[in-house]
């Protein structure tokens, strides 16, 4: 290393030379790189959807697409138009709804669904397809030429249409956000440095390491649009230490020798920096390229090019920066000035003199910090990453709102699937939710008219190996929705054809969620594990390693987490690559640090000393490395419109900060806890001591990790009550949480047990149901005859009259409904009581009602509607015999009406709220109880006093004018004990405003999951309309003027009058239209009532105010009895000073009679105040134990149909 050292050091002309000669074909490399913009490429060559993009592109020129919108008016100017388009090269096919009409097949042949779908408000689509695949630079100038032909590039849509747009605004920012972090960098450099020269060479230099990076590029085939765009910035902000590093070993080898010459100087620094920052900057070499384990092939793009740019920093550190600041040493020693950037000194004895407050800050923050890191949103989609402004985007939106094309999917299958059971799979696909379209190959005709189709609509439907299906989903990319549905598909296409594939944007999204969320877990592990087997070859030891990877990651925790506490959603690849690239680059900044640490300690006993030495010499660098980290990336963010680009780099600008922040105070506090842990004294420790402090260590790391959450069992029960409340059907579903394989055992009294959402098998064996589980959910529904918990007893008064609802329906008048409830559990033999809490409510219309009330709630006014909610726990008062709960267990609901009609009231019931009542307030009352008992023991001695006081009152007859003074004192001290005990009786009146308050606000606590049940029952009715809807069944309703009114016989009747031919097979099926329509509109109804109470239970959480509050009052109160017994104290004082003055005079004949007054009144205070705040206290405490019971009997619950539920809930319907 030595000869090469001072190679360099002795021909720094020849090192420049050669260093500017490569930059000629690292330019011709740079130039010539391809960049891709299509990050779908990137997903792995063995998953099914790649697999089905290339059949698509090899066998059916179908690899990219494009929707095309325009006047559908001139169907002679659409296939002039579609023969401008064949022209284009790259162009594949081209086809519409006038190619089909063109051909001998009539308009009114075509399927009206196809029709429907392509044609809206005088604009119709032209399908074209192309040659290559999206990213193609072949279909690229494709497309372009396709926007031009068309004049709008608003007008045209595809995959492509997106890579074109981001590549032209990549483009044209790069140029504008690299010339910002270099001037953001060099003004950094221009603080932290001692010369006006040294910055410019130090971006000179790396500015050349850049471009070799960026050359050699091509050595790589092609990189991503974001490897080019964050490459520069995050070389400059990664390497910029390790040329500063050597710049000051130079400077410091002049300064302690002056005799040497300067080629030996450079050589010692060249020597010196490389055996430092190889340590580091292997650590960065490894953290990149722990990106290269990700599946999607975009980390191995990054990692690569990034390894490979540290790489190239640290060669140009020692070869090409010696030689500039040989060649320009001169300059540099006459531009020099007194360095701008402060040296720190506060933070630095901050972070020693504090360091025990700041380990409990850190362990402190760490829990916020961790759940934050875990908890924040990320997003998918592509084109959320763009602006809307795009042209892409503009045509999207379009194409979505006007023709509800969102996201087209295409199912590949064996071409020798028979075309009945090609019918039987879009018949089965089309009852999906979320599907408004199914096209086939016989879809358009009757399959022996295949042959008059255009040819290049037959070429794509199907060749010699398949058969396409196209399914159009209406459910917007990577969301959950439609996860869900391509899994819904998948399990329906499967089954008949077992080798089938599907293909499409919204599934190889789907692949992308999937991948990118093991990547995520596999890259951060990867590279700490690889970071740190560095670090312990480097660093020759295991504990420093972990307190050092320890510090970095709590510093990432602290990064991410901001974007869960801002609420702020971040692109995938930002979550991914953002840990490791953090990592990656800041670890140096810990390994500066300690490895000077240990330096400091190996000369000098006292641990203090020498860290405060080391920060004195490494926090100055720190902060001028993470400054100019900082304004390389910062300008990036801030200046890009591509947040892909923008949510890394500000996400890398902000760790560069926290971390910096994080190494200068958390790092020197863990260095000097665990001093005995990472410096290797002359005594050393006992082995059991450190193998515990090591442990320690490794635990705290292991709180870094993510842990799974335990399973858990919902069961909720489903019952219609007719308008009176009598019951008319229940039923029990059951929700298990499970992610293992094999058996999941479960209790239940359910008989018809039926999985609803799944092909898991089970077993029943008496009470024990035995489930044979794949890692999923288990949902499944059952029937039972045993009796409710709950009964309930509707009654209608008509203008103060009982009467039956149905005899008023359409009568005006004055409405009142009322709702009893009785809680069956205080009927049970062995006396144990359920508390349930019950949340009712209903709408009810603004246009026919008025002056709507309701009891025990609230009527909240939207405009059209009113919604009417109340709380009601049955049973409550009979089991506490508290007064306040006696109106609990009924509701009534009151109103004027012009047009009576009978709403669904609905009603969710759960008998766990109450579990969740705060005992610390029983905790506080336990305490005042102690206080009240206190305060009547003094009362008595009090009373007792004044009583003794009095009888000595005779003997007093001199001392008139002291007697007087001291009088004065007692009745103002007398005057205090009232107000005092005023305060008290106020208090305790406050505790029992609270203890009502607790037990009304306890009653809405986490209706989360009666929402969920009600959202559930909403989904699945509207699946079940989705399922009976048909477009022939509609029309021959309509045809036929068959009404809800009219009953089968009259329809009957009324066809055989007007046809008497008519047979019976054509009435029973007449009849099954018409039963069929009927009941897709009495769901329909039910939905919409379903819809208005979720809307009443979400209003129901913001209608009482929160349990703290209420605690407030308590301490209030707790003041008071502190003021009382100071007042108390006081008059004690006052009467010991009395009673000595009895001493002085003994003749005043008034004196008897006040002091007498004086007595009385106490013992009036004692028996009137104190001993009914004792009752009162005693009342309280009663209520207490009774709402600790209450608690503990609602914790105790354990479900309606099995003994082993978590939460329950019932939920019922009362209507017609």
């Amino acid at each position: 290393m030595k000869k090469f050292a001072n190679y360099i050091a002795n021909h720094s002309a020849l090192v420049l030379i050669i260093s500017l000669v490569l930059l000629i074909p690292a330019i011709i490399g740079y130039v010539n790189t391809r960049i891709n913009y299509d990050i779908l490429v990137y997903l792995p060559d063995s998953v099914d959807t790649i697999k089905g993009e290339n059949i698509l592109t090899d066998d059916f020129g179908l690899g990219a697409y494009a929707f095309v919108m325009v006047d559908s008016n001139n169907s002679k100017n659409i296939l002039n138009l579609e023969k401008d388009i064949k022209k284009i090269d790259g162009v594949n096919a081209v086809m519409s709804l006038a190619d089909l009409t063109d051909t001998t097949i009539p308009v009114d042949m075509l399927p009206s669904k196809v029709v429907d779908k392509l044609d809206k408000d005088n604009e119709t689509i032209i399908f074209v397809t192309f040659e290559g695949g999206t990213s193609e630079d072949d279909t690229i100038e494709a497309v372009r030429q396709l926007r031009k032909t068309v004049k709008d590039d608003t007008k045209v849509s595809s995959m492509t249409s997106m890579v074109i747009d981001t590549m032209d605004l990549s483009n044209k920012e790069i140029f504008t956000y690299v010339v910002i972090a270099v001037a953001l960098c060099l003004t950094v450099l221009l603080l932290a440095t001692d010369s006006y020269v040294i910055p410019f060479l130090l971006l000179g230099n790396i500015g050349i390491a850049i471009i070799y990076n960026l050359g050699s590029n091509i050595f790589l085939g092609q990189i991503s649009y974001i490897t080019k765009a964050i490459t520069a910035v995050l070389q400059l902000g990664v390497t910029m230490d390790f040329s500063i590093f050597l710049y000051h070993k130079y400077e410091q080898a002049k300064q302690n020798n002056k005799k040497l010459k300067k080629t030996e100087a450079m050589s010692e620094a060249i020597i010196e920096t490389f055996q430092s920052v190889l340590g580091s900057s292997l650590t960065t070499f490894a953290g990149f390229l722990a990106l290269c384990t990700m599946d999607l092939t975009l980390g191995t793009d990054i990692g690569l090019v990034m390894a490979k740019g540290v790489l190239c920093g640290l060669i140009c550190v020692i070869t090409l920066f010696p030689a500039l600041l040989m060649i320009f040493d001169k300059m540099v020693e006459k531009t020099k000035h007194k360095v701008i950037l402060p040296e720190f000194k506060r933070i630095q004895d901050f972070s020693v003199n504090n360091y025990k407050a700041i380990i409990v800050a850190f362990l402190i923050l760490l829990i916020p910090a961790f759940y934050g890191n875990n908890h924040y949103k990320v997003y998918y989609k592509l084109d959320d990453s763009l602006p809307e402004y795009l042209a892409f985007n503009v045509a999207n939106s379009e194409l979505a709102e006007k023709f509800n094309i969102v996201s087209p999917e295409i199912i590949l299958l064996d071409k020798n699937v028979k075309s009945n059971e090609v019918n039987k799979l879009v018949s089965d696909l089309e009852n999906i939710e979320g599907i408004d379209l199914v096209l086939a190959p016989n879809s358009f005709v009757d399959p022996a008219m295949m042959m008059l189709l255009p040819n290049d609509l037959t070429k794509i439907l199907d060749n010699d190996n398949y058969q396409l299906v196209i399914v159009n989903s209406t459910y917007e990319l990577a969301s959950d929705e439609l996860k869900n549905q391509i899994g819904e598909i998948e399990e329906v296409v499967k089954k008949y054809d077992e080798n089938s594939i599907i293909a499409g944007e919204g599934p190889l999204m789907n692949d992308l969620v999937t991948i990118a969320d093991h990547d995520f877990k596999m890259v951060n592990y990867t590279s700490i594990l690889v970071i740190f087997i560095i670090m312990i070859l480097v660093l020759k030891q295991i504990n420093l390693p972990i307190v050092l990877i320890l510090t970095i990651e709590f510093a990432i925790f602290c990064n991410m987490s901001v974007a869960y506490y801002t609420s702020t959603t971040l692109p995938f690849i930002a979550s991914i690559v953002v840990g490791t690239i953090q990592l990656g680059a800041t670890i140096d900044y810990a390994i500066l640090m300690s490895t000077k640490y240990l330096e400091e300690r190996s000369e000098q006993s006292d641990k203090f000393s020498a860290m405060k030495k080391t920060l004195s010499l490494t926090v100055p660098s720190i902060i001028t490395s993470a400054l100019c980290f900082f304004g390389a990336t910062f300008g990036v963010s801030a200046y890009t419109k591509i947040d892909m680009i923008g949510s890394i780099c500000e996400l890398l600008a902000r760790g560069s900060i926290i971390s910096m922040i994080v190494v200068v105070t958390i790092l020197p506090s863990l260095l000097l806890v665990t001093d005995k842990l990472i410096v290797k004294n002359k005594k050393k420790e006992g082995k059991d001591m450190k193998k515990l402090k090591t442990a320690s260590l490794i635990g705290l790391s292991l709180l870094l990790l993510p842990f799974n959450a335990s399973a858990a069992k919902t069961e909720s029960i489903y019952t219609k009550l007719d308008y009176n409340g009598d019951t008319v059907k229940s039923t029990v579903s059951n929700h298990i949480e499970n992610d293992k394989n094999g058996e999941v055992k479960d209790n239940t009294i359910l008989s018809n047990i039926l999985n609803v959402n799944g092909d898991e098998t089970f077993t029943l064996d008496k009470d024990t149901l035995t489930w044979y589980a794949k890692e999923k959910d288990i949902f499944y529904q059952g029937t039972t005859d045993k009796e409710l918990p709950l009964s309930t007893v509707v009654k209608y008064y008509y203008n103060g009259k009982e009467t039956d609802a149905k005899d008023i329906i359409g009568k005006s008048g004055k409405i009142k409904i009322e709702i009893r409830l009785l809680n069956n559990s205080l009927l049970n033999k062995n006396n144990r009581f359920t508390p349930f809490v019950v949340a009712i409510g209903t709408t009810i219309d603004n246009e026919t009602n008025k002056n709507i009330s309701i009891t025990n709630g609230k009527v909240t006014d939207t405009g059209s509607r009113n919604i009417a909610v109340a709380i009601s726990s049955p049973g409550l008062y009979e089991y506490t015999n508290i007064k306040e709960f006696k109106d609990l267990n009924k509701v009534v609901i009151s109103y004027e009406t012009t047009d009576f009609e009978i709403n669904d009231i609905y009603m969710v019931a759960s008998p766990k709220l109450l579990s969740d009542l705060d005992f610390d307030i029983f905790n506080k009352l336990d305490e005042f109880s102690s206080s009240i008992d206190t305060l009547s023991s003094k009362m008595d001695d009090i009373e007792n006093g004044a009583k003794k006081l009095y009888d000595g009152s005779s003997a007093l007859v001199s001392g008139e004018a002291k007697f007087n003074s001291k009088l004065t004192y007692l009745a103002t001290s007398l005057e205090k004990i009232s107000n005092g005990t005023l305060a008290l009786n106020d208090g305790i009146d406050e505790m029992i405003e609270t203890l009502t308050s607790v037990k009304e606000m306890m009653a809405n606590k986490d209706l989360n999951g009666s929402l969920a049940n009600l959202q559930v029952l909403y989904q699945t009715n509207s699946a079940t309309i989705k399922k009976i809807s048909n477009e022939k069944v509609d029309a021959t309703y309509k045809y036929y003027q068959m009404s809800q009114t009219e009953t089968e016989d009259a329809m009957v009747e009324r066809l055989k009058q007007m046809n008497p031919n008519i047979d019976e097979a054509t009435l029973v099926n007449l009849k099954n239209v018409k039963s069929t329509y009927e009941l897709k509109l009495l769901l329909t109804a039910n939905n919409n009532a379903i819809s208005e109470m979720i809307t009443n239970l979400q209003d129901l959480n913001t209608l009482l105010n929160t349990l703290d509050a209420k605690l407030q009052e308590v301490k209030v109160m707790k003041s008071k009895v502190t003021y009382l017994n100071d007042s108390l104290s006081q008059v004690s004082q006052g009467l010991t000073k009395m009673s000595q003055t009895t001493l002085i005079t003994d003749g005043i004949s008034s004196l008897n009679q006040g002091l007498k007054e004086l007595s009385d009144g106490t013992n009036l205070i004692n028996i009137q105040g104190i001993k009914q705040l004792v009752n009162y206290k005693n009342q309280v405490l009663t209520y207490t134990n009774k709402f600790k019971d209450i608690a503990n009997l609602s914790k105790s619950y354990q479900g309606f149909s099995s003994n082993n539920s978590d939460q329950t809930v019932f939920i019922y319907k009362i209507g017609k």
